[in-house]
């Protein structure tokens, strides 16, 4: 199973390979490819398995805290890793304001694709 680290890793590395220089139909296809072959939706309900459930009120207000402080933590992590391919989104949609290439769009909506559930499921994690 990927990771969502690895998922966002891999997705930041196909954006970084787009720059004006290396704006080939090949180049945008590698780079969809790879967008578009990443499981999120399985990574992201592998790791929704792993997270700690937060105590009922009743039990030990310390247990709350930690778990709570826990999912916290993770949370920070995964939308420090997000704001990487978040920079790189918005440096290609730069690309293409300025350019106008109708495949830019296509590799833009597949950036989306993997960042919007991430960022949907750190949302959740409050």
């Amino acid at each position: 199973m990927t990771s969502l680290t690895s998922i966002i890793e891999q997705s930041t590395r196909a954006l970084v390979e787009i720059t004006p220089q290396t704006l080939t139909p090949e180049h945008l296809s590698a780079a969809m490819t790879t967008l578009n072959a990443l499981p999120v939706a399985e990574a992201i309900h592998a790791f929704e398995a792993t997270l700690p459930t937060v105590p009922n009120k009743d039990e030990e207000l310390k247990e709350v805290a930690d778990t709570q402080g826990d999912l916290h933590e993770q949370k920070d992590q995964l939308n420090k890793k997000l704001s990487s391919l978040k920079q790189e989104l918005n440096r290609i949609k730069e690309i293409q304001s300025a350019l106008h290439i109708p495949q830019l769009d296509e590799l833009i909506h597949s950036a989306q694709q993997v960042l919007r559930p991430i960022y949907d499921l750190t949302a959740r994690m409050e």
